[in-house]
């Protein structure tokens, strides 16, 4: 933040020496010229463009610095607010980065065959519930739940929007957990990252909850057995968003699966492959 400040203190110094106050920037005099250089600075080491979450931080921080000093009354604060929302740069609206069909299967039997089974059964798991990898690791041997005459549901524990979901799993899902728990270390319950509160977690090992190292590691093992690139947990999840959408999955079912809060959220899965646009 400090460097941020830094920047914008460097080019109001040298647009305008004279300038002694912050009470005295002005919209136009000060900060369209300085929008404008920070759309066309570059990176001093590397001479590249600015990346677009650094020109966004960069006038973000700036942004946030004069409003606060406006709310805190300031006697050299400026007299109004002077950098709005459309000044902020967007970030590009990247695709989900889903595995290919071909590098999904070969991924699944190389997860299969791993000498790690209670890791390699976790990934697969992810693979077919389509859970974030905090999800997966905060998930409790209570997790399953049997409805009468609508199967079996997974209780997907808060995630990163806070957000409780059950999701439906088919027999493969199952007889995955069954695997887990078959190669789980019981031990004592632990205590809940959330809350403090101990909880029994289904995956632990030697009296402890399996990493996200551990299964970043395990993935990548498996992967260069594949013979695919390097493939991450976040990836397991939108090829399985991914497969949904193939399958004609509706925007509300994908969005009550995902966990999703706006239907904005699960468009961007609409867009990789929509049989409307197509035709």
């Amino acid at each position: 933040m400090a460097g941020r400040l830094g920047h914008f203190a460097r080019f109001l110094a040298a647009c305008d020496p004279a300038l002694d106050s912050l009470a005295g920037l002005d919209r136009q005099r000060h900060i369209e010229p300085w929008l404008a250089a920070v759309a066309a600075a570059r990176n001093p080491r590397t001479g590249t463009v600015l990346s677009a979450s650094e020109r966004r931080s960069r006038v973000l921080t700036v942004g946030r610095m004069i409003d606060d000093i406006i709310e805190w009354g300031w006697q050299e604060a400026p007299p109004r607010r002077l950098i709005f929302a459309r000044d902020v740069p967007r970030l590009p609206r990247a695709l989900p980065r889903y595995l290919p069909a071909d590098a999904d299967r070969a991924l699944a039997a190389a997860l299969r065959a791993s000498p790690s089974p209670l890791p390699a059964a976790a990934l697969l798991l992810l693979r077919a519930t389509g859970m974030r990898i905090g999800e997966l690791l905060d998930l409790e041997l209570d997790c399953v739940h049997e409805v009468p005459g609508a199967g079996a549901w997974l209780k997907v524990p808060l995630g990163k929007l806070d957000t409780e979901r059950m999701v439906p799993i088919d027999d493969e899902a199952l007889a995955l957990l069954d695997q887990i728990t078959e190669h789980r270390s019981p031990g004592r319950p632990l205590p809940h990252p959330r809350t403090g509160k101990l909880a029994d977690f289904l995956l632990t090992h030697q009296g402890r909850r399996v990493s996200a190292d551990t299964l970043r590691g395990e993935l990548h093992r498996a992967a260069a057995q594949a013979g695919i690139p390097a493939a991450t947990p976040h990836q397991l999840r939108h090829t399985y968003a991914t497969a949904l959408v193939n399958s004609g999955c509706s925007l509300q079912a994908l969005m009550a699966l995902l966990g999703h809060v706006s239907a904005e959220m699960s468009l961007r899965y609409g867009r990789l492959f929509d049989a409307t646009v197509r035709d």
